[in-house]
């Protein structure tokens, strides 16, 4: 999972700026090790370019365009990481999985997009093409799909 901001003035700036872990106390020592990162990435810089090519079509995550700052973004997507089937019984939801978020984000309804989204302009994912990129965002309430064509 990455977030996307906008391009910085400064030159020494990194491509991966901020890492922190989204799940710590919140899953056993065993899953820790697939644990979802949130990553602020810088557009500008190559190795930016270089991250996602790698990390493209291989359902390493799911970028997210965000305005917020990644402390309140951790937060919110941490609500996410533990949910409860219909008997109550704990799960690890991985929202983080292109191969989740684009089957799971289609079926949710109008409040389950504004708690899902909260802080989140869009999310930019993987399709099961990888010539393809997903966007999701949310207009007047309901669910804007758009794929592009890389």
């Amino acid at each position: 999972m990455a977030r996307v901001q906008s391009t910085s003035s400064d030159s020494s700036s990194r491509a991966i700026s901020n890492i922190r872990a989204c799940t710590v106390d919140l899953w056993p020592p065993t899953l820790e090790m697939a644990a979802p990162y949130l990553v602020q990435l810088d557009p500008g810089y190559r190795d930016t370019h270089r991250l996602i090519q790698q990390a493209w079509g291989n359902s390493w995550g799911v970028l997210i365009r965000s305005e917020t700052s990644l402390k309140k973004l951790r937060r919110h997507l941490r609500e996410f990481l533990v949910v409860r089937d219909t008997k109550g019984t704990r799960m690890a939801f991985r929202y983080y999985d292109p191969r989740v978020l684009r089957v799971y984000l289609p079926t949710c309804v109008t409040a389950e997009l504004r708690t899902v989204f909260g802080p989140i302009d869009c999310f930019w994912m993987e399709s099961e093409s990888p010539e393809y990129m997903l966007d999701f965002r949310v207009h007047n309430g309901a669910l804007d799909q758009q794929t592009v064509r890389l």
